[in-house]
């Protein structure tokens, strides 16, 4: 269905349409991990326009999310090298931040997580919309990885529980289990008495959405919590 909607836009001249498809493949390839199928498109979209610092933030976690942990990390810094300042208040702004929340948190840059946490927090009743391609869920989910980073664990769950409501009064399921697997591996940090039964349980309630639909990224990271709950 995103193919065919890409080529009626492209046909009718439609701007960003490109950007537009590489938004909806974006969130489904996280999720089969096969997100970096994608790099060579983001790096293309990354040349020019408004969308640019999307793009290249986009790119900066899909390079972390497939082992070039160090070249993500690099065009991380580069975006970062000014601060969040260098991000224009445009269209592409609230993306862009969630972008470099989930970058940070991969990276667990603590140094950072407070001031991204200060700016998203004022809009913890939003959600997160990827151009006009794809949600992202409640904006609540980057916020409590980031409280996550800097070891505010219980205020971090409160965030969790958040974004799971809000997730679901939406019927955001795949978003739903992507809060289910974050809120998980944030109870193994923990480690307080039940976190690891909990986040078991919450590895299996991911499994069975991702197995049929055949998300093996999503399934593998429920199944790391699995894994990481023994013991």
């Amino acid at each position: 269905m995103s193919r065919r909607s890409f080529k009626q836009a492209d046909r009718a001249q439609v701007g960003h349409a490109k950007s537009y498809l590489a938004g909806m493949l974006y969130t489904l390839r996280r999720q089969q991990g096969r997100v970096g199928e994608l790099l060579p498109a983001m790096e293309a979209l990354r040349g020019g326009g408004s969308a640019n610092l999307a793009w290249s933030a986009a790119f900066a976690l899909a390079k972390v999310e497939t082992g070039a942990v160090e070249a993500g990390r690099a065009r991380y810094e580069q975006l970062l090298a000014d601060g969040v300042r260098a991000v224009p208040r445009d269209f592409f702004w609230f993306f862009t931040l969630a972008l470099l929340a989930e970058t940070c948190c991969a990276l667990g840059d603590a140094e950072r997580a407070q001031r991204l946490y200060d700016l998203l927090e004022p809009f913890a009743d939003r959600y997160v919309q990827v151009i006009f391609a794809a949600n992202w869920g409640s904006v609540q989910r980057q916020l409590a990885m980031l409280a996550g980073v800097l070891e505010r664990f219980d205020l971090a769950e409160e965030h969790f529980r958040a974004a799971l409501a809000a997730n679901e009064r939406i019927g955001a399921v795949l978003m739903t289990a992507e809060t289910q697997c974050g809120y998980g591996a944030l109870l193994l940090r923990r480690g307080a008495a039940g976190d690891r039964d909990h986040a078991r349980t919450l590895a299996g309630v991911v499994e069975q959405v991702a197995a049929p639909r055949g998300l093996a990224g999503l399934r593998d990271r429920a199944r790391a919590l699995t894994v990481g709950g023994h013991g």
